[in-house]
């Protein structure tokens, strides 16, 4: 039976309008029988960079499991902040996802109030990719020739987004090693790989996944992997620790949606996340990204632990730099 609200929304013409309020529940339908509508989900960032082919990748085995189409919509800009935006202007229905890399990181930096986190709720993260530095070889052949140069003059590591997670593992780096190390954004991997080849930086942080086919041409170089380790493959590329950095911090992404969404559509949308997560196409999706690296599954409560862990180390350590 409809709810006196439902009926009301539905008798005066208005429940479109009332969708993302009172009339939200039931616009979203029984969360047993999810998903029963299409599917959007919001990236922050450009198309063919981490977040947007891990958001079609996401998207097409969605599609592939279930009988609904899912549409992915890039809003670059703002370092991801545009897309977060939108995301909390959206209906609290459970078909608008957020593919998330910076939330907590933009907001330890006050971009959204304070705490700034807690509009939109974590359902599940997929990935906790290891950040590389990672050099034009006809500039440099190794770490120990950009951090001799950073000890003579400022160095500039570029990354996709501000508040990301390059932002923060860049950060992290300069704190650690006491190198004169700053960090560059760029709205896409794309960009930073033209910047990257151009000179305009000295080096770049991002995941070896981003540039498999540049790496494997030989037209980019890592130097350093941020992780306890030498990576299989990778045997070459000395780790942060071996050089007394303490410095792991990964590249995540995960999948958010409106805070208002209740307990019931957040599990059934786990429960689709966790399908796609446990499928052989994405696991060899992994495999060829690089990305099965470290594990990456968190369910929405690990999920929302560490977005506030998060949130406050990078609090800590925006405080440290005084910034």
């Amino acid at each position: 039976m409809k709810s006196s609200i439902a009926r009301l929304c539905a008798g005066i013409g208005i429940a479109g309008i009332l969708a993302a309020t009172a009339c939200g529940e039931e616009a979203g339908g029984d969360p047993a029988a999810y998903p029963e509508q299409d599917i959007e989900i919001l990236v922050g960032f450009g198309p063919g960079g981490g977040a947007d082919v891990f958001a079609r990748q996401v998207a097409a085995i969605v599609e592939d499991q279930n009988e609904v189409r899912v549409q992915v919509v890039n809003m670059e800009g703002a370092g991801g902040a545009n897309a977060i935006r939108e995301a909390d202007n959206r209906a609290s229905d459970g078909y608008t996802w957020l593919i998330d890399v910076s939330l907590a990181a933009l907001a330890a930096q006050g971009e959204f109030g304070d705490p700034g986190y807690d509009f939109l709720r974590p359902v599940a993260r997929f990935q906790d990719e290891i950040v590389h530095v990672m050099v034009d070889p006809d500039r440099y052949e190794s770490w120990e020739e950009l951090a001799d140069l950073a000890e003579e003059e400022e160095i500039r590591l570029g990354g996709v987004g501000v508040g990301a997670q390059a932002d923060i593992a860049t950060m992290e780096l300069a704190a650690e090693s006491g190198l004169n190390i700053s960090y560059v954004p760029f709205d896409g991997a794309g960009e930073l790989l033209a910047a990257l080849l151009s000179g305009n930086v000295h080096g770049a942080s991002e995941e070896i996944g981003a540039w498999v086919d540049q790496i494997d041409s030989g037209e980019v170089l890592p130097v350093l992997a941020m992780n306890e380790e030498r990576i299989e493959g990778f045997e070459d590329i000395p780790t942060s620790l071996e050089h007394d950095y303490d410095v792991t911090t990964g590249g995540t992404r995960g999948i958010m949606v409106h805070a208002d969404t209740d307990d019931e559509t957040v599990v059934a949308i786990e429960e689709v996340l966790q399908a796609v997560y446990d499928s052989e196409e994405y696991k060899e999706h992994e495999e060829s990204q690089f990305i099965h690296l470290r594990e990456g599954w968190l369910d929405h409560q690990e999920y929302e632990e560490s977005v506030e862990e998060h949130y406050h180390r990078v609090s800590s350590l925006l405080e440290q730099s005084g910034q």
